[in-house]
């Protein structure tokens, strides 16, 4: 049994945590046969529907700013359709992991800030906005790594 985020389309809907034992587990999970898109780092997998974009599912927004944030090459690019199953890397005989601890309550937990640091800085200087989510922060960074490629960006959580 591997313990894994479902992070529903539906925003209204929370992310829950699932565990998945079988191949039909995922399936069920994404509504249809599935696809296994990896991430580094952290190293993580996003378990998709393998016909999302063909059955014209909603673009899953909270897991598509969850796998910008993580790789940027794909940022405006593409998007991840229907509920995803995030799990963590597949181990050496191919089988899944559990999606990593801190990773997990990282986006589950409340109430973020982003903090910039310039070229040659020591010092982070907090951005005047506040994230009830890590998602919220994690769409802004990408926006600002677009904006601002030389500024470095990290995501803290709010006293």
């Amino acid at each position: 049994m591997v313990t894994t985020l479902l992070i529903p389309a539906d925003i209204d809907r929370p992310i829950e945590i699932a565990d998945m034992s079988s191949l039909t587990d995922y399936q069920k999970a994404v509504g249809g046969y599935i696809e296994a898109i990896g991430a580094r780092p952290p190293a993580v997998t996003f378990v998709v529907n393998e016909e999302g974009k063909l059955r014209e599912l909603p673009v899953n927004t909270r897991a598509t700013v969850l796998w910008w944030y993580i790789d940027e090459r794909f940022v405006s690019t593409d998007s991840l359709r229907g509920d995803v199953v995030l799990t963590g890397p597949p181990d050496r005989n191919g089988k899944s992991q559990r999606v990593p601890q801190d990773l997990a309550v990282s986006l589950v937990r409340a109430n973020y800030r982003v903090e910039l640091q310039a070229a040659g800085e020591e010092r982070w200087h907090p951005v005047a906005l506040a994230f009830p989510d890590m998602f919220g922060a994690m769409a802004f960074v990408v926006d600002i790594r677009l904006k601002l490629p030389s500024f470095a960006t990290r995501i803290v959580p709010r006293d």
